[in-house]
C-alpha cells in the first residue's frame, strides 16, 4: 500500500525501555512538526500476532449495550439500549496526539518518561518498534519512519493457571497436569520477579488478592496468555471485590471481569498499594443495569492504561434518579496516579471521579462517552491539599469493605502504620468497634457460639499493636444500636432472657431523630412483640417522613437509614432497599454510608436465600430468627 508522505512532518528518534515481562515503553523527543500526532508499529519474529509490522491501537474500542428489562429496581425496568454503540466514540485511526512529548507523560510505576506503553507482550521475547507522525484523518499524510528501536521483555520465572488445572499442581506448565486452577491461588503464590500466565477461558468462583511488596526491577505480574481471552465470571461467597492490589509493583495485564459477585455499592477492583498497574483490562457487569461500581484507586502512583471500563449503573431515570449511582473509576484520597489511554464508557453517575482529597493525579488521552453520566468530576468541597490517606479516610475504606461482607479484609486496614497515634478521632474508634461487633454477630449467626461469646467478652479489649484502643470503647458500646446487636448475640448463644431484658430497656429509649440509633427502640420492640412493633413503626414512619422533607443535607443519610429500618419492620423491603440506597448515596462517608450499605447487603442476602440461593446467614430474616432461637 502506497501512502503519501509530507515533507514537513518530522520523524521522531525513538528508544525502547523494557519494564517487565509484558511491557516495553517507548520514548522520543518532540519533533518540529508532528502534525496530528504519532502512529506506533510493532514487529516480532517470535510473536505470531506481530510477524509483520502492525499498528498498535492505543484506545480500546467500545461497543453498544442492551438493558435487561427483567431487572427491577426502584419499581422500574430499564428499556433504554444502544445495541450498535451510536453514542460511543471510537477514534477513526490509531494515532496518539502530538502532545505526548510533554513532561507530564511518565509511567508512575517507576517515574520515568514514556510517550507510549506497549502492553500484553510475551515474556523473554524480542520486539522491534517504529514510529511516524501523521496529519489528516480521511486522507492522511505521513512522515518518514523513525529509527527502529528494539528490546527483549524480561525473563521472569513463569507459572501458569488454567481452567483445566488443579491448585494442587506445581504451576510450572500450561497443561492440566501442571497448571494451577484458580487465579486466587496463582496470584497469591507468585513472588516478585515471577509472572503468572493466565490461559484463556472463564474463571468461575474466583478472585485475585495480591499483597506482594515488590520493586520496579522485579514485579509480580498476572498476564493473560498473549492472544487469549480470560475473565473472572463469578466470585466466591462474600467476596467484596473481584480484584484487590494491596501491595507494590503488581501488574494485571489483559484480564476481564464480568462477575455478578461484587455486592451493591462496592467496586469490582480496588487498588490500595503503590506503583501497581492495570493494563488492557476490561471490567464490566454481566448485566445492565447494575448497582456496583468499576475500579477504585486508594493508593499512590498507580497506572490504569489502555483499559475498557463500562456499563456500571443504569441509564433509566427512575432506577438511577438524579444520576446518583454508577462509577466506572474513582480516585479517592489518592495521589500521583495516572489514568491513560482508556475507554471509559457509560457510567450512571460519571466516567471518572476525583474525591476525598484526590490530588496530583493525571488523566491522559482517555475517551469518556456513552451518554449516561458526566465525563470527569472533581467533587466540590474536596480538600485537594489533604493528606494522601488520613486515619478517618482509612476507617471509611475499612467500613466499605465490611459492608461487602469481608470483615477480615476490613480489619486488615487497621495497621500500626495507618493508625500510629494513641489519640484518634471518634470516627476511627467507632469504626474499629463496629468491625469487632460485626465479627461477633457473624460468629453467632454461624452458631460458632464459643467464639462469639469470647468475642463479646473482648469487645472492648485493647489491641497492643493499635495505641488508640488502650482507652476502651465505653461511649460506643453503650449506644442503642450496639446494645441491640449484643442482644442478638446473647439470644443466639448466651441467654434469651438476658437478651429480652436488654431489648425491654432499649424499647423505652428515645434517641434523637437524626441519630442512626433512632429506629432501634422499634427494632427491639419488634423482637419482643412483633405485632406491636409494626404498629409503632408505622406511626414512627409517618413522623420521620415529614422530617425528611425539611432536613438539612448532612442529616439525610441517617434519616434514610432509620426510615429503611422502620420499613423492614413493617414488611416493606423494596421501599427499605430504596431508602438504604439513597442513604448510602447521601452519606457522609464513614458510619452513615456503611450502615446503609450493610443494610442493603443484608436485604439482598435475604432475597437470595428466599429465592433458593446460598444461605447468607447475616440476612434480616436470619437475624430475626436469632432473636427468638431456642
Amino acid at each position: 500500500m502506497l501512502c503519501a508522505q509530507e515533507p514537513g512532518l518530522g520523524a521522531p528518534a525513538i528508544a525502547a525501555h523494557v519494564k517487565g515481562p509484558d511491557q516495553i515503553n517507548l520514548t522520543w523527543p518532540a519533533v518540529a512538526d508532528p502534525g496530528y500526532g504519532y502512529l506506533v508499529e510493532i514487529r516480532s519474529a517470535s510473536d505470531s500476532r506481530f510477524t509483520a509490522w502492525t499498528e498498535l491501537e492505543p484506545i480500546p474500542r467500545a461497543g453498544g449495550y442492551t438493558c435487561d428489562s427483567s431487572i427491577v429496581a426502584r419499581g422500574a425496568r430499564c428499556n433504554l439500549s444502544d445495541p450498535t454503540g451510536e453514542q460511543v466514540h471510537n477514534p477513526s485511526n490509531r494515532g496518539i496526539p502530538y502532545w505526548v512529548t510533554e513532561a507530564q507523560y511518565a509511567d508512575p510505576q517507576d517515574g520515568t518518561a514514556a510517550q507510549f506503553i506497549a502492553w500484553g507482550l510475551k515474556p523473554n521475547t524480542a520486539y522491534s518498534f517504529r514510529v511516524r507522525s501523521y496529519s489528516g484523518n480521511a486522507s492522511p499524510v505521513f512522515s518518514a519512519y523513525s529509527n527502529t528501536a528494539s528490546g527483549t521483555t524480561s525473563d521472569y520465572a513463569v507459572r501458569y493457571v488454567s481452567p483445566a488445572g488443579k491448585d494442587a499442581n506445581d504451576g510450572k506448565g500450561a497443561d492440566p497436569a501442571h497448571a494451577w486452577r484458580t487465579l486466587a491461588h496463582g496470584a497469591a503464590a507468585i513472588g516478585c520477579g515471577q509472572v503468572l500466565i493466565v490461559m484463556g477461558g472463564n474463571y468461575p468462583a474466583d478472585e485475585i488478592r495480591m499483597t506482594q511488596k515488590c520493586s520496579a526491577a522485579a514485579k509480580a505480574v498476572v498476564l493473560v496468555n498473549p492472544g487469549d481471552t480470560a475473565a473472572i465470571v463469578s466470585q466466591p461467597a462474600n467476596s467484596g471485590h473481584a480484584l484487590v492490589l494491596a501491595g507494590d509493583y503488581l501488574v494485571v495485564d489483559g484480564l476481564g471481569v464480568n462477575s455478578p459477585g461484587t455486592p451493591y455499592g462496592e467496586y469490582d477492583a480496588e487498588i490500595d498499594g503503590s506503583h501497581n498497574a492495570l493494563l488492557n483490562v476490561e471490567f464490566r457487569p454481566p448485566a445492565i443495569p447494575s448497582f456496583k461500581f468499576g475500579v477504585v484507586i486508594l493508593g499512590r502512583s498507580n497506572l490504569v492504561y489502555r483499559s475498557y471500563l463500562h456499563d456500571y449503573g443504569s441509564p433509566d431515570a427512575t432506577q438511577n434518579p438524579d444520576g446518583g449511582g454508577g462509577f466506572l473509576l474513582a480516585v479517592l484520597g489518592a495521589a500521583e496516579n495516572v489514568i491513560w489511554s482508556n475507554h471509559l464508557t457509560r457510567g450512571g453517575h460519571d466516567e471518572s471521579l476525583c474525591k476525598s482529597g484526590c490530588r496530583n493525579n493525571r488523566w491522559l488521552n482517555n475517551v469518556m462517552d456513552g451518554g449516561w453520566g458526566q465525563g470527569w468530576i472533581a467533587v466540590s468541597g474536596s480538600d485537594h491539599k489533604a493528606a494522601l490517606t488520613s486515619p478517618r479516610e482509612s476507617a471509611a475504606m475499612a467500613l466499605r469493605m465490611a459492608a461487602s461482607g469481608d470483615i477480615g479484609g476490613a480489619m486488615s486496614y487497621f495497621t500500626p502504620a495507618k493508625f500510629p497515634n494513641e489519640k484518634q478521632e471518634d470516627a476511627v474508634r467507632e469504626a474499629y468497634l463496629e468491625l469487632r461487633l460485626r465479627r461477633v454477630v457473624a460468629l453467632a449467626a454461624a452458631r460458632q457460639c464459643a467464639a462469639a461469646i469470647q468475642g463479646l467478652t473482648n469487645l472492648e479489649a485493647e489491641d497492643k499493636s493499635l495505641p488508640f484502643t488502650s482507652h476502651g470503647f465505653g461511649s460506643f458500646t453503650k449506644g442503642i444500636r450496639v446494645q441491640y446487636w449484643v442482644g442478638v448475640v446473647e439470644s443466639a448463644c448466651v441467654d434469651q432472657n438476658a437478651a429480652r431484658k436488654r431489648w425491654e430497656v432499649l424499647a423505652k429509649a428515645t434517641p434523637e431523630i437524626a441519630s442512626t440509633d433512632h429506629a432501634y427502640p422499634y427494632m427491639a420492640l419488634a423482637k419482643l412483640d412483633p405485632a406491636e412493633g409494626k404498629i409503632q413503626a408505622r406511626r414512627a414512619l409517618g413522623f420521620l417522613q415529614r422530617q425528611l422533607g425539611t432536613a438539612l443535607p448532612e442529616y439525610q443519610g441517617a434519616l434514610l437509614y432509620s426510615q429503611g429500618l422502620l420499613q423492614t419492620i413493617v414488611g416493606r423491603d423494596d421501599d427499605a432497599a430504596a431508602s438504604f440506597q439513597a442513604g448510602a448515596t447521601a452519606g457522609p462517608p464513614g458510619m452513615v454510608e456503611y450502615l446503609n450499605l450493610e443494610a442493603i447487603r443484608m436485604l439482598d442476602a435475604d432475597r437470595q436465600r428466599l429465592e433458593g440461593g446460598t444461605d447468607h446467614r447475616l440476612a434480616w430474616s436470619v437475624m430475626a430468627r436469632l432473636g427468638t432461637a431456642t
